[in-house]
């Protein structure tokens, strides 16, 4: 299927939201949504994000299960703004950069699509993946994604925030509005051209070799968390209006069939 990451989203909400066509003989038949980008970032990162998915892992899985997951993974990765940056090069992999803070992270195991190479160095990609992270684990969250955890949903409720309250308009369908997820999409580009590509100064591009200091952490790590915040709470949104929107649909469901029985009393033989 020659669908992106945002399509993505909006597919596997409709399953979640459509229980009934998932496992149907017809399911297959069912329209697919289809998003034309205008970049090829959105359609990369869909890319990028099923090779790191093991087929034989979803063999054994219900259907609803395995729709939930992707959903997960792909809104997730649609707010890593180097999940949705250039495939040039290929979203920032080809950057071999020094990220050698004081907090001694090693370097992630994962190079380019595809690949297990550069175990040995950090690529800009892995830097977003993972580098920002876990130096402020151990910084800031003593090693501990649950501290992190807890600091985000504090932030949540704060209203400097402002990203996150951008989605008025989208509370009502999150994951199934096309144009919503779009939006999550170009706000990662954006962010991944204007800060992700550039050192501190936000104007000297990162290159080859580049070396990402604590200036570069400094400025870039609220960005990161600033898109974990706004990812989480997306999610958070979609699952609970697909919850919300089944619950609402069986109660409906089960007032038209009273009203029909109210309508069409069963004959108790009398004359």
């Amino acid at each position: 299927d020659d669908v992106c990451v945002a399509g993505s989203i909006v597919n596997y909400t409709n399953q979640l939201l459509f229980p009934e066509s998932l496992g149907h003989p017809n399911a297959a038949s069912r329209p697919m949504t289809t998003i034309d980008a205008q970049s090829s970032h959105l359609r990369s990162a869909r890319i990028r994000a099923e090779a790191t998915i093991d087929p034989s892992v979803l063999r054994n899985i219900p259907k609803d299960k395995e729709a939930l997951m992707f959903l997960t993974h792909f809104i997730g990765d649609i707010h890593q703004p180097l999940h949705c940056s250039r495939t040039t090069d290929k979203g920032g992999n080809d950057f071999h950069v020094h990220f050698s803070l004081s907090s001694n992270v090693k370097p992630s195991r994962r190079g380019e699509v595809g690949k297990r190479g550069h175990h040995h160095s950090w690529n800009l990609h892995s830097v977003w993946d993972d580098g920002l992270i876990e130096v402020a684990l151990k910084r800031d969250y003593n090693n501990s994604r649950t501290l992190l955890e807890q600091d985000l949903l504090n932030d949540r409720s704060d209203a400097s925030h402002s990203s996150v309250h951008l989605d008025d308009d989208c509370n009502h369908s999150f994951g199934a509005n096309q144009t919503c997820v779009i939006r999550w999409g170009q706000e990662s580009w954006d962010m991944a051209i204007r800060f992700a590509y550039t050192l501190e100064d936000n104007t000297t591009d990162v290159t080859n070799g580049a070396n990402l200091d604590e200036a570069y952490y400094q400025t870039r790590w609220p960005m990161a968390k600033e898109r974990l915040l706004a990812g989480a709470a997306r999610l958070a949104g979609t699952i609970e209006w697909i919850v919300q929107s089944r619950i609402d649909g069986r109660h409906e469901a089960a007032t038209k069939s009273s009203t029909r029985e109210d309508q069409n009393p069963e004959n108790d033989g009398g004359d």
